[in-house]
């Protein structure tokens, strides 16, 4: 309890008021000796010193009491003063502060503390706020504990600020006395304090609250505006989209954008494979994705999307078996969301919504993302069937092609390049096509028309492989489409080292086929996976058969040629189809800068032959030195019967070193040839001439340079080589 001590000032007026108290007496003393009316005796000067004495006490005691109680009265206002302004202080400091349970703490500590109710218990009890609970804080009450046995002399002060009650201040004193009026004072002084604090706060409670409610709304209204800005973007493009894989891209972005997502994957719904493919991949993983595609079998379990047609959250994308975790690391995910992507009740594909760390995804986020793959699907099933009516267009227009070709050329060169580049443009994504014939000598495809390949020397190296995927589909007359498992190593193995070919990742083929005659296959390919559909390979069976037609006609109109530029006795190119088709070897070397040499070889001593054994034997000799030759040179290289007993052969893509190599080789298989003429063995031999196109040269100089080298290997004594 409040009890102020006395002071030093207080303590110096008792020697002051002793002194004045003996200059009275001596005064009273000196004024009986010398008073002139009459003498005094001894008791009477006696008695006036001691009622002097005992005036002088009673004033003494007299302004001793009235000094304590002005003394008291002193302590009492400074007493008073030193606790308004700790009060003061103790609302100035609750003035910043707006938590209720820190205010009702300050208020405890202050009265127990610099107030003076250190013995007292003290508590406070607060209403319930917001259909909460009410608190207390604080000492536990003496009442609770004493019972009513010893009544506890306690102050209630309300905490009330106008019309507001905020909850009381309680005070107890477990020593039974009663509160002062100036105890009673403070307290209600400190609860007014709390409860100027208390309304503080929950005004401050209430202006954050208003203004979370503001920034929420906002929010919503900003991811509102933005949501419906994406959706807009996402509706445009796909009005505005012309093909399929470019939309789905823009679109794939936009729907990462929407949720602020990692990466985002749109995969559509293969029918015939039964599964969804990957085709657009969005945010920082689509590099890495180019490199290392996706798995088809690695979303399986995320298109059971399609048969509920309800979205499914990925709560932990680690930890889940709808999605792989393979595919789950690779994406950098813990968290997706799966939309299936339905329209007309009919199944187009899903898309995968990933997020780095968990995340809780919304009722409302999931409704936003069902709304976007709402269009998404619309825009797809737009695509698809804007795709099929072009699908359908370019068919017929590479029917109607074909059958122009049959019905315009019966060059077979010129109408396998035709027919190869109409079936490219009727299946646009095929980014490579190659036509393959069957060599009827030796069963053999032949690569005979390309499209798309960079590398020119393609056409230049065969046969192809018994063991390609084209080699396939001849041998079983039956038609391939290869999505996902194209191996490399068979895809149309070639001589040479072609990296056009092996990286092809999608094929389709189709053979050739003309009632039981197979004449060989038509091959498109694509650098991606999934490139062609059950569809595209009907249409390339059916337009096979329509070209299988024309290239027959083709064919026997070239043989009718061939007859005409053969020679009967060899089955070589006699000299009219050397320079028909010689000249196009020219013009292609020197158009496309590449080697050409060309071989004359001349049988030593024919005429001898000829008169000593007759011509039937000479005509076997040149029948089987053509024979020989033509085994030994490639497919692509020109052979034909100059003259005589002189035949010529042009060699593309072939340099001067290695001409000379090939003349060796012919000159050493003639060398060994023996014939039967009148029970006994002929040899002969061959002079052979090698030269190289050079940069003015034309056929006819090419040939005359020839027959220089033929000439020089003749003087030199024959059964030689010369260049």
């Amino acid at each position: 309890m409040p009890n102020p001590a006395p002071s030093s000032k207080d303590r110096s007026l008792w020697p002051l008021l002793a002194l004045a108290a003996l200059v009275l007496v001596v005064f009273e003393a000196f004024r009986s000796v010398t008073a002139a009316d009459a003498p005094r005796s001894f008791l009477n000067l006696a008695f006036e010193i001691i009622a002097a004495g005992i005036i002088t006490a009673a004033l003494y005691l007299v302004l001793r009491l009235f000094a304590l109680k002005q003394r008291r009265h002193l302590d009492e206002a400074r007493g008073t003063m030193k606790q308004q302004e700790i009060i003061l202080e103790l609302g100035g400091k609750l003035a910043t502060v707006f938590d209720g349970e820190k205010i009702c703490w300050s208020i405890i500590e202050g009265l127990k503390g610099p107030l003076g109710f250190d013995l007292c218990g003290v508590s406070i009890h607060l209403k319930p706020a917001m259909g909460g609970s009410p608190q207390r804080y604080g000492d536990k009450p003496f009442s609770e504990a004493m019972g009513d046995h010893a009544p506890i002399p306690r102050v209630n002060a309300p905490l009330r600020l106008g019309s507001t009650t905020f909850g009381n201040l309680s005070v107890e004193n477990p020593r039974g006395e009663a509160f002062k009026p100036r105890e009673i004072a403070i307290i209600y002084a400190c609860a007014n304090q709390a409860a100027i604090a208390l309304s503080n706060a929950h005004l401050f409670a209430e202006q954050r609250k208003q203004q979370s409610d503001a920034e929420q709304r906002h929010n919503e209204l900003y991811t509102r505006e933005r949501y419906l800005s994406l959706l807009n973007a996402i509706t445009q493009e796909g009005l505005r989209a012309q093909e399929l894989q470019p939309m789905l891209q823009t679109m794939t972005e936009h729907l990462g954008q929407l949720f602020e997502a990692n990466s985002c994957i749109l995969a559509l719904w293969d029918d015939s494979l039964r599964m969804v493919i990957p085709t657009t991949v969005s945010g920082a993983q689509r590099g890495n994705f180019a490199l290392a595609p996706i798995e088809g079998g690695e979303l399986a379990a995320v298109a059971t999307v399609l048969d509920t047609g309800s979205s499914l959250v990925i709560e932990d994308a680690l930890d889940s078996p709808y999605i792989s975790p393979r595919l789950a690391t690779r994406l950098q995910s813990r968290s997706a969301l799966a939309l299936p992507l339905i329209s007309s009740e009919q199944k187009l594909g899903v898309a995968l919504i990933c997020f780095q760390g968990k995340r809780e995804i919304t009722p409302v986020e999931i409704s936003y993302g069902e709304q976007a793959a709402s269009q998404i699907a619309l825009a797809v099933s737009k695509a698809r069937a804007l795709e099929i009516a072009q699908h359908r267009a370019q068919e017929l227009d590479a029917l109607q092609r074909a059958t122009t070709a049959l019905l315009t050329t019966l060059n077979l060169e010129s109408l396998l390049s035709q027919i190869l580049d109409a079936a490219m443009s009727a299946i646009p994504t095929a980014e490579k096509g190659a036509l393959y014939l069957v060599v009827p000598e030796t069963g053999q495809l032949q690569l005979r028309a390309t499209q798309g390949f960079a590398d020119s020397r393609i056409r230049s190296f065969i046969p192809t492989s018994s063991m390609s995927y084209t080699a396939r589909a001849v041998r079983e007359r039956k038609p391939l489409l290869l999505n996902n498992d194209v191996n490399p190593e068979i895809v149309s193995r070639l001589d040479g080292d072609f990296p056009e070919t092996n990286a092809i990742a999608s094929m389709i083929v189709a053979p050739l086929l003309l009632g039981d005659q197979t004449l060989g296959g038509i091959t498109l390919g694509s650098f991606r996976r999934y490139a062609f559909t059950q569809g595209n390979l009907q249409l390339l069976v059916s337009f096979a058969a329509t070209a299988t037609t024309a290239i027959h006609n083709a064919q026997l109109h070239g043989e009718v040629l061939k007859q005409a530029v053969t020679d009967t006795l060899t089955g070589l190119y006699n000299r009219r189809g050397l320079f028909e088709l010689g000249q196009r070897e020219v013009n292609r070397a020197h158009r496309f800068v590449r080697p050409l040499s060309s071989i004359l070889l001349d049988i030593d001593h024919f005429k001898q032959i000829n008169d000593t054994h007759g011509h039937l034997v000479g005509d076997q000799i040149l029948a089987g030195v053509s024979a020989q030759c033509h085994a030994e040179l490639r497919q692509v290289d020109l052979l034909g019967r100059y003259g005589g007993d002189e035949f010529l052969a042009l060699l593309p893509e072939t340099e001067l070193a290695n001409a000379v190599l090939v003349a060796e080789r012919l000159r050493k298989k003639v060398s060994d040839l023996s014939f039967p003429a009148e029970e006994k063995l002929i040899r002969v031999s061959i002079s052979v001439g090698v030269a190289f196109l050079k940069e003015r040269d034309t056929l006819d100089t090419l040939i005359e340079h020839t027959d220089q080298a033929l000439y020089k290997a003749k003087q030199e004594g024959k059964n030689r080589i010369a260049f």
